[in-house]
């Protein structure tokens, strides 16, 4: 899973090389980002689960830490994948016209 988590993390870099954020977007890559981390929170979720089980209602103070750290690691993959889903959105919306309520926001 370490080896997995290292991979996507790799392949999810946005910024370009001088490390700001392209304009546009890439489209594509944003997608595709969405469905990386999409992938990942659900592979989080299920380890999550599994560990859960195995430890089973009497866990030690290690196996606490642990289930509380797989917990945090399970909001925070799945907070990526709708911060990444919300910009992918952002990026096939059209941009709004002059003059428009959402133009002067």
């Amino acid at each position: 899973m370490s080896l997995e988590l290292r991979d996507a993390f790799d392949n999810l870099e946005l910024l370009d090389s001088a490390g700001q954020v392209p304009s546009p977007l890439p489209v594509r890559e944003m997608l595709q980002h969405t469905v990386t981390a999409q992938t990942l929170a659900i592979s989080t979720t299920l380890l999550a689960g599994e560990l859960i089980t195995r430890i089973g209602t009497d866990p030690s103070q290690e196996q606490s830490k642990a289930v509380s750290q797989m917990t945090t690691a399970v909001t925070h993959t799945s907070a990526a994948a709708h911060h990444f889903s919300q910009t992918a959105r952002t990026a096939t919306s059209p941009a709004p016209r002059a003059g428009t309520a959402q133009a002067d926001h």
